[in-house]
This record gives C-alpha cells, structure tokens and sequence, in this order.
C-alpha cells in the first residue's frame, strides 16, 4: 500500500500521450488528446494562455525523446531526497544475502566496521509500499557514516504483499532482528546494540520494531524466534504512525477512491476474505497488533521522525501516505506514553538519511543498561 511519493496528474497525463491509451486501454483520437491536456492545465488552474499552449502539446508528441526525459525530471523533482536511490553505488557487503528465513526474500547483507570486538549494529530496513523495493537502496552515504561510527550495518529483504500480510511482513523484519542476535558472535555484533531506520514502509515498519513489545517466545522450536526482537532506538523518514487502516480516516477524513489501487486494497493489506474480517475478534486483533499508536508505551526506545512532506489537505496519494500528520501523532502519543520522539522537517535537515544515523549512533554508544 505504501509507496514513494505518487507522480502528479501531469505524470499520468504524458503517459498516456506518450503510448496513446487511455485509462481504459483504448487508443485515442487527437481530440481526445487535446481534451486531455486541456483538462490537466484547468485542473492546475493555469490561465487560457497556458491552457492553449498546453493544448499544442499534441502537435508535439514526435518529440518524445523530450517527452520521456521531462517525466524523469518531474518524478525526480516529486521524490524526496531520502527515497531517492544515491549517486555513490555501495560498497561490497562483507557477507551477502545471508539467509535469515524461509522465503526467498528473506536474506540480509550486512558491512563490517573496522576495530576487533563486538559492535553496534543499524540495521536499513527499505521502502517500497511492501510492494517493491530491495535492500540495495540503502543510502552510501548514509552506510559510509555508520561503518566511520564504528557500527556494523545490515540491510534486509523481507516479503511482499503479494507473499504475505503486514503482519507477517512486519514479523520478517523482527526475525532479522532475532537472526542477526541469535548470530551475533559470528558477525561480531553486540546484541544489545541494535537500532533500525528505513523510509515509507521501512520507516513504519522500523517505528513498529521500537513500539511493538518483545517478540521472544523461550519455548518456540526455532532457536531464531527464542531471540528478543526490541531494538535500541529507531529513524523513520516519511513514514506512517499506524497501519491499522481503519484509523486513517479519523485521521485525514474521507479518502478519495481513485487514491486506492483497488476497492479491496484495505482488506488485501491483511490479506482478509472480506471486510467482515475487520469486525471479526481474529481481525481486530491483527488491527491492534499493527497499531504502532496504541503500541506505544513508556518502555520504547528514542524515536527519530523526519517528514519532508507540507502539512495540510492531502494533494495525492504520496502525499497521504507521508503527511506530516503521521509524524505529529507519534509524536504526540509518544509524549503521552513518556517516549522521547524527535521531529523534523525538510527544511532541517540537508541529509536526512545519515541524520537519521547518526541519532542512530548517539543511541548506540550509551550504556545497553540505560534508555
């Protein structure tokens, strides 16, 4: 469900020049293309002027060399620098796709600082909705700071939507956790110095490993599971406070339709048969189980928020999904449930992933004993 800001209407307008369909999939005819440009500049309230010269853009579609290169400009333009892919590619992993679980996606890369010992760990956890995205996307920069640090850092895969719900999801990140602590004398790590960020989905699922209580079940088959899931402090750039979505509209008021993928989108998160589940006691406890919100308790680790969205009406579904009304409420919550929780906007912060670790290290480096 979530992802990297939504293109603006202008973006679906040039697709469907540039391949000639419609949203209906038909091809069509000039008018129809100029009605659509036409459209899109009344819809951004520009003057006649620009609305006729937007119109001429028909007469333009050879160009589409421009055309394709002027998409990329917008959708980079539209991405916050935080989800954005770095320009410095990554160094080799020490130890690569490391296999934490069952699932082909359940592997991890993890880069080793230097020094002998056992270290601190952070652990990058991607975006993508839980639709796409890969632990390739962690920032070099960002990793470049921990490892000068003197932390370890761990990227991770987990499943997608369409492998699991978000409750399983949620629960591979937190068995990465508990692979990495089971392991910990292997990959000379300290176990008790683990913090976690990520963007969007990474972010929220980061925010829920510091607000969901331990995971470790003693008695569990699986050594892995025997291991804690808490972690020492979490980063969250652009994420959700919740996703229990039944509270989103409380939140934001009604959500248009055409922001869904689907009419059935908000029971395929869980992966529920019908929206009856949601009433039903195995779902609502999936509900609270995912409710980073009501999660929150005075037990949680320092909580780090950077949104880099305006505040205000929703514009789309980027917007939505990583208004800074997320950020507010945890913030909120957090003061309500005595939980340090710091935020900040676009306009703070140049860097926000290697802002995000080094909160991260700050964290780190004080006594396991202490909060």
């Amino acid at each position: 469900m979530f992802t990297i800001p939504e293109s603006p209407r202008l973006i679906a307008t040039m697709l469907q020049l540039l391949y000639h369909v419609r949203p209906n999939g038909k091809s069509p005819d000039n008018r129809s293309l100029a009605i659509a440009v036409e459209r899109e500049g009344e819809q951004r309230g520009t003057d006649p002027t620009e609305r006729r010269s937007l119109a001429g853009m028909k007469n333009r579609l050879r160009c589409l060399p421009l055309l394709i290169a002027a998409m990329f400009v917008v959708c980079a333009a539209a991405m916050p620098a935080s989800a954005q892919r770095p320009d410095e590619p990554l160094p080799p992993p020490d130890f690569s796709n490391v296999r934490y679980g069952a699932h082909e996606r359940n592997v991890l890369d993890l880069w080793k600082a230097p020094g002998n010992g056992p270290a601190p760990l952070v652990v990058f956890i991607h975006g993508g909705g839980f639709v796409g995205g890969d632990k390739s996307r962690l920032s070099a920069a960002a990793l470049k700071k921990a490892l000068a640090g003197g932390a370890h850092v761990m990227s991770i895969n987990y499943r997608y939507l369409k492998h699991a719900p978000i409750q399983d999801i949620l629960r591979d990140c937190a068995r990465a956790i508990q692979f990495i602590r089971l392991h910990a004398k292997e990959y000379g790590v300290d176990p008790r110095r683990i913090a976690c960020f990520g963007p969007s989905a990474g972010a929220g699922a980061s925010l829920w490993l510091a607000t969901h209580d331990d995971l470790a079940d003693p008695s569990s088959p699986d050594p892995v599971l025997r291991q804690s899931s808490r972690i020492r402090a979490a980063a969250c750039l652009n994420g959700q406070a919740t996703y229990d979505l039944t509270r989103w509209e409380p939140m934001f008021g009604a959500i248009r339709a055409d922001w869904k993928r689907s009419e059935a989108e908000p029971r395929e998160f869980y992966h529920f048969a019908s929206d009856a589940d949601f009433e039903r006691e195995a779902g609502r406890k999936i509900l609270k189980d995912c409710d980073m919100l009501s999660l929150l308790s005075k037990d949680d680790p320092p909580i780090w928020m950077f949104c880099s969205y305006p505040p205000g009406i929703p514009k789309d579904r980027g917007h939505l999904l990583h208004h800074p009304r997320h950020m507010e409420l945890v913030r909120q919550h957090g003061e309500d449930a005595g939980v340090r929780v710091e935020t900040w906007t676009g306009a703070d912060v140049k860097e926000p992933a290697v802002a995000a670790v080094e909160f991260l290290l700050k964290h780190l480096k004080k006594d396991p004993g202490g909060k």
